[in-house]
């Protein structure tokens, strides 16, 4: 079934052209709040570099408090503001979609931030003069003393997470893993052009845990150690599954094929987290069709609610980011009860139970485009 198509998610495929993703994009993808990010980020790491830092205290954890910072800025809240439509809509499925798709940019944000900041130490003739000024490295010290603190508060380096979570915080590192070129442009924010393919990819590893495990009350100790093992043997697996050759052609144009099988491997690694060994599934598949697709019609004609006029404010997303990627032509795996009964049937109806399970699909992909579209596409 062609759940990955034209570099995206099928069932999520209208989001991308609304003003909401267009001003969540541009909001993250900010270029000058970005180079301001990556100047502290590397004045951090100097101090760090002269034992004026905790030696602990990693790029990331630096990033990801200059993100919670940067919350107070007048853009960030002008968005936040925005989106608080949404916040008391009926309707979660459109809710949690558009906090996935800001939180999956603002990841692969931080982390393109943390690499460029590293480049910068290790190659100190890049650095741009208008990087260094006092008032950098006064607000940089006390910045690595409130890291400093709060790394000593911090008593355990394991946190509890849920699904949600997890996928959240494996996912766009997984992507930025297999897509960012190397080596990388310095300044050029490389993570920018998969934005649409990594929010897809996101839902997709999502549905298809939530579909194995049933349940979103799962949660599990999960250390960065922990993250980061899975991300290196999931990449590790995705490169062994093919030639470096085709795997290149797969990658530059954001093959739907290849798309389909990160989503699978990553829901498999991510769900056994949550299982106990003896209740693994031998095979994951990505969801066909969920319950609530008989259990909720209403909700296809509720939430007719215009965005805001201001939702136009900021440019508009560029249009030369993405490249069209090939067809998926592999399907998903079927449901063990639809596998047992193509398997007794003859080779007619077999044919018959496909297009059915087809027919299923796309009345899926249409019912949740049509919920997304009444409540966030301008009438």
């Amino acid at each position: 079934m062609e759940l990955f198509q034209e570099g995206t998610y099928r069932p999520i495929g209208v989001l991308f052209d609304t003003p909401v993703y267009r001003q969540i994009f541009q909001n993250c993808w900010h270029m000058p709040s970005y180079k301001v990010h990556v100047a502290m980020v590397a004045e951090l790491l100097r101090l760090q570099k002269e034992n004026q830092l905790l030696s602990e205290v990693t790029p990331e954890d630096m990033a990801r408090h200059l993100h919670v910072m940067s919350k107070r800025s007048l853009r960030v809240q002008l968005l936040d503001f925005q989106l608080q439509e949404y916040d008391n809509d009926d309707d979660d499925e459109v809710r949690m979609l558009l906090s996935m798709a800001r939180e999956v940019n603002d990841s692969m944000r931080m982390r393109d931030i943390q690499l460029d900041a590293q480049r910068l130490i290790s190659a100190p003739e890049l650095m741009p003069p208008n990087f260094i000024s006092a008032k950098m490295m006064k607000e940089a010290k006390a910045i690595g003393e409130a890291l400093t603190e709060r790394h000593q508060q911090t008593s355990c380096s394991e946190h509890l997470q849920q699904p949600r979570d997890v996928v959240l915080d494996v996912v766009p590192k997984v992507l930025q893993g297999l897509w960012v070129p190397k080596p990388r442009l310095f300044l050029t924010m490389p993570s920018m052009k998969l934005d649409k393919m990594a929010v897809g990819v996101t839902k997709g590893v999502e549905d298809g845990v939530l579909a194995a495990l049933g349940s979103t009350t799962h949660e599990v100790n999960m250390s960065r150690s922990t993250r980061d093992e899975m991300i290196t043997s999931i990449i590790k697996t995705l490169h062994e599954a093919y030639p470096e050759d085709i795997r290149r052609k797969m990658l530059n144009s954001f093959s739907p094929q290849l798309m389909h099988h990160v989503a699978e491997v990553t829901a498999e690694q991510i769900t056994a987290l949550f299982q106990p060994r003896g209740k693994q599934e031998d095979t994951m598949s990505l969801p066909e069709e969920p319950t609530t697709l008989h259990e909720k019609p209403t909700t296809l004609h509720e939430g007719h609610t215009k965005l805001p006029d201001k939702t136009t404010s900021l440019p508009e997303e560029p249009t030369s980011l993405h490249e069209k990627p090939t067809s998926l032509n592999d399907e998903p795996t079927s449901l063990p009860d639809e596998t047992t009964f193509l398997h007794e049937q003859s080779p007619v109806k077999v044919e018959e139970s496909r297009k059915k399970k087809k027919s299923r699909m796309n009345r899926f992909i249409r019912w949740m485009q049509k919920r997304i579209f009444t409540r966030i596409h301008p009438q």
